[in-house]
C-alpha cells in the first residue's frame, strides 16, 4: 500500500491535510499504446508508472515497468538497469515542464522505440516586479474566535501569503499592532514557490480584540508597496465563558476508533482522542473548520461536524463521577464508573512491572483518590488530575487483549479483556483470528512494474495464511476470499463481532510520489497501541527467518527496526489487538520479485503464521507461569524452538531453499498456493 493510498485508512486528522496522488495500475491500457504500432517480434515495452502525459509535481519521478525479458531499455540515449526478467524501476530526474522521453528496448536484431511524456510543474512564484500579492493565497481566509481565556498552546494565530520574491513583509493586526514575515526558502521538495511569507504569532492571554482585520504590506524590490486585508478577523474575548459542544457523531463499532470523528491533541499523527456519541465538552474557540475544545489531558481541535454547539447559557460539562465497582466476567473485566454526565476520556496503555495495564482520564470529574485491590483481580487506584479524574487499572496478566468503553444509564463501563485461556499443547486451538486481505474490488491499492494491483498481491498470500493457522488448530477468518471490495471500518467491525483475539491486515508497500525508493525496501509492521508490540517482535523474526532475502526496514523515523507507530484504521482498533503488515515494497524490483513468486508467497505465508504461532506459544509460557505462582518475567524471553509450520509443494523452485522440515506422524492438511507464472 503506497503512503497516498492511506488517505483510505487513516482519514485526515485536520481539515487541509493533503495527501499525494493514488500510484494507478496503468500498465496494461499503456502497454496497448506502446505496442500497437510495432511488429509483434519486437521486444514490449510497458510503463506502469507514471501515467502518460501526467504533471507530476516533483523533480524526479519513480518510473517504472517492464520490458521483454533479456530485453535493453534506454531513455534518451541513457542505458537503464533492466533485470534479466525485464524488470526497471529508475529515480527519473525530470526538468521543469514537458519532459520528452525516447524509449528505445532492443532484444537481439529487434528493436522498439516510443515516446512518453512526463510534466514536471514547478510551483509557479509571482515576478519581482510589478510588487504584488496572489490573490486568495492570504491567510487566516476564516474568522478566529476566541470565546474564553485560552492557554498558550491555543492561542496561535497564522499569517502567510504569496507575493513577489526578494521583498519585505509584515503584518497589522487592528488593536495589538505590526509584526513583520519571513520569506520562506523555495523548493522542489515539498514543493514551494519563491516568494512565500509567513509568521506564527501567539496572541497575549488577557488581549481582548473584536472582529479585528489582519492587513499585510510587501514591499518588493521595485520600491512599492502593496497591501492586502485577510478574510479572517480576529475575536478574543478573555473575560468570556466557554461554550458547550455534544459530540453528535455516530459511534462506530464498540473500540474502532474512527479518524474521522477524532480529536487531534498535537502535532504528530498519532495524537489523537477518540470521543463517544453523547459526550458534552467545553468549546473554547471557533477555528474555522475546527472548534478548539478542552480534552482531559489538555486542549485539542475538533472537525465542526463531530460536534453539535448547543444555546449560549448551557452549564459547563460535569462528570460528578462516583466510587468505581468492579465486575469479574468469564471473559473479561468490566469497571463501573457512576458518572451524572458523558465526557470526553483517553485511554493509555500502562505497565507496573510485569503487570500490564490501562490509565482512564476523564474530563470534567472529580473524585477523592481510592484504591480497591483484591487476590487475582485488577487492581483499582484513582486520583483528582487537574480538573479531570485519572483511574489507573493494573491487571493480573502481561498484556493487554482488548479494551474499549461503553455506557448505560447513569455509569461508564470500562471493558477489559481477559487473557485467553490457552492449551499448551497447541496454543493456537479454537483462537479467533481474522485475516484482512489489504484492498479489493474496485480498490486496486499499490502496483509495481508489473503493473498487478496489490489487491491480487495480498489475497492469495492471505488465504495461505489462514490455511496455516487452521492446521494448527486456530479459528482463522477472512474478511474477503475473493476480489470484492470490503468498506473499510467493516473489517474492524467484523473482528469485533467474531470477538477475534487478532486482527492483522495483510499488504504490500509502495513509495508515493517525490520518494527516492533507491533505499527503501523490505518488511515494515504498522502499530498504534504496546499491546501489539510483542506480536510484532515475533513477526519481526519469524517473516526474514523465512523469507532470508527479505530486508527488515531500517530507516528512521523506525524507532525499532521494521516497526512504525500509525495511524491507520486497521492500527487504531482496540477491541483485540490489531497490526498491519506491509511484506514487502512494490516498489522495489528485489521486493517485487519476492511478492509475486510462488516461492516468495509461500515464505512470507509461512513467516506469517510462524510468526503468529510463536507469540501465542510465548503466551501459553506467561500462563504456565502464572499457574505456577512463579515470578513473571519483565521482558519476553526467547521463543521456544518450534516444528515449523508444513510445507505446501511449490509451483517453482524455492528463491532460498529451505531445511527438510520434521513432518509430523499425522499429517496436517495444508493447501498450496496456485501456480503463479514468474515475471
Amino acid at each position: 500500500m503506497t503512503n497516498r493510498q492511506r488517505v483510505q485508512l487513516s482519514l485526515p486528522l485536520k481539515a487541509g491535510a493533503k495527501v499525494a496522488a493514488m500510484r494507478l495500475c496503468c500498465g496494461f491500457a499503456l502497454t496497448l499504446a506502446l505496442c500497437s504500432s510495432a511488429h509483434a517480434a519486437a521486444p514490449e515495452i510497458v510503463v506502469a508508472y507514471p501515467p502518460a502525459n501526467s504533471n507530476v509535481p516533483y523533480d524526479h519521478v519513480i518510473f517504472e515497468g517492464h520490458v521483454s525479458p533479456s530485453a535493453s531499455l534506454s531513455i534518451n540515449g541513457r542505458a537503464l538497469n533492466v533485470g534479466a526478467d525485464g524488470l526497471f524501476m529508475e529515480w527519473l530526474p525530470l526538468s521543469a515542464g514537458k519532459n520528452a522521453l525516447k524509449l528505445i528496448s532492443t532484444l537481439g536484431s529487434q528493436s522498439r522505440a516510443v515516446m512518453f511524456n512526463v510534466t514536471f510543474s514547478l510551483p509557479r512564484a509571482l515576478s519581482a516586479r510589478p510588487t504584488a500579492i496572489k490573490a486568495g493565497t492570504l491567510s487566516p481566509a476564516q474568522p478566529l474566535t476566541l470565546y474564553t481565556r485560552v492557554p498558550v498552546e491555543g492561542r496561535s494565530l497564522v499569517v502567510g501569503f504569496q507575493g513577489s520574491p526578494g521583498g519585505k513583509a509584515s503584518v497589522t493586526v487592528s488593536g495589538w499592532g505590526t509584526f513583520r514575515l519571513t520569506e520562506q526558502t523555495a523548493s522542489a521538495r515539498p514543493p514551494r514557490a519563491a516568494g512565500w511569507y509567513q509568521t506564527t504569532l501567539t496572541l497575549p492571554e488577557n488581549l481582548a480584540l473584536s472582529a479585528a482585520a489582519v492587513k499585510v504590506s510587501l514591499t518588493g524590490t521595485d520600491g512599492k508597496t502593496v497591501t492586502a486585508t485577510a478574510l479572517g478577523k480576529v475575536t478574543s474575548n478573555p473575560s468570556g465563558a466557554a461554550r458547550v459542544a455534544e459530540v453528535s457523531a455516530a459511534d462506530v463499532g464498540l473500540g474502532v476508533n474512527p479518524s474521522t470523528s477524532a480529536f487531534a491533541t498535537g502535532p504528530e499523527t498519532t495524537d489523537l482522542l477518540f470521543p463517544k456519541q453523547g459526550q458534552r465538552l467545553s468549546v473554547l474557540g471557533n477555528l474555522g473548520e475546527d472548534y478548539l475544545v478542552q480534552g482531559p489531558d489538555g486542549l485539542a481541535t475538533a472537525l465542526k461536524s463531530v460536534l453539535t454547539l448547543l444555546p449560549i447559557g448551557t452549564p459547563p460539562p460535569q462528570a460528578a463521577a462516583g466510587t468505581p465497582q468492579l465486575l469479574d466476567l468469564p471473559d473479561e473485566w468490566q469497571v463501573r464508573l457512576p458518572i451524572a454526565q458523558r465526557t470526553p476520556l483517553s485511554l493509555e496503555e500502562t505497565s507496573a512491572g510485569s503487570n500490564a495495564g490501562l490509565t482512564l482520564t476523564l474530563a470534567s470529574a472529580s473524585l477523592p483518590a481510592g484504591r480497591l485491590a483484591a487476590a487475582n483481580a485488577p487492581e483499582l487506584n484513582w486520583m483528582p488530575s487537574g480538573s479531570a479524574l485519572q483511574l489507573s487499572v493494573t491487571l493480573p496478566q502481561v498484556q493487554n487483549w482488548g479494551y474499549f468503553v461503553s455506557y448505560q444509564q447513569g455509569a461508564l463501563i470500562l471493558h477489559l479483556r481477559k487473557a485467553p485461556s490457552l492449551d499448551v499443547a497447541q496454543p493456537l486451538k479454537g483462537r479467533v483470528i481474522l485475516i484482512d486481505p489489504g484492498h479489493g474490488g474496485s480498490e486496486l491499492g499499490g502496483a509495481g512494474s508489473l503493473g498487478e494491483p496489490e489487491k491480487n498481491v495480498t489475497l492469495p498470500i492471505a488465504a495461505r495464511v489462514a490455511d496455516l493457522l487452521r492446521a494448527q488448530g486456530a479459528d482463522a477468518r477472512l474478511t474477503r476470499d475473493r476480489d470484492v471490495r470490503v468498506a473499510l471500518y467493516d473489517r474492524p467491525l467484523m473482528a469485533e463481532t467474531l470477538k477475534a483475539d487478532l486482527l492483522i491486515s495483510i499488504h504490500a508497500n509502495a513509495l508515493p510520489d517525490g520518494v527516492d525508493p533507491r533505499q527503501r525496501r523490505g518488511l515494515e509492521l504498522y502499530s498504534f497501541h504496546p499491546m501489539t508490540w510483542g506480536l510484532a517482535s515475533a513477526l519481526l523474526r519469524s517473516i526474514p527467518r523465512s523469507a532470508p532475502q527479505l530486508l527488515v526496514s531500517t530507516l528512521p523515523p523506525l524507532g525499532i527496526p521494521g516497526l512504525r507507530v500509525s495511524s491507520l484504521a486497521l492500527t487504531r482498533p482496540t477491541s483485540q489487538r490489531s497490526l498491519l503488515i506491509e511484506m514487502a515494497y512494490l516498489t522495489q524490483a528485489d521486493d517485487l520479485r519476492l511478492l509475486m513468486s510462488g516461492a516468495g508467497r509461500e515464505a512470507l505465508a509461512q513467516g506469517i503464521a510462524q510468526g503468529i504461532a510463536d507469540d501465542y506459544a510465548q503466551q501459553t509460557q506467561y500462563q504456565i507461569q502464572r499457574q505456577s505462582a512463579q515470578p513473571t518475567p519483565t521482558a519476553p524471553q526467547p521463543f521456544p524452538e518450534l516444528t515449523p509450520l508444513p510445507r505446501a509443494p511449490q509451483p517453482d523452485a524455492p528463491l532460498v531453499p529451505p531445511p527438510a522440515p520434521s513432518l509430523p506422524a499425522t499429517p496436517i492438511p495444508v493447501l498450496p498456493l496456485q501456480p503463479i507464472s514468474e515475471p
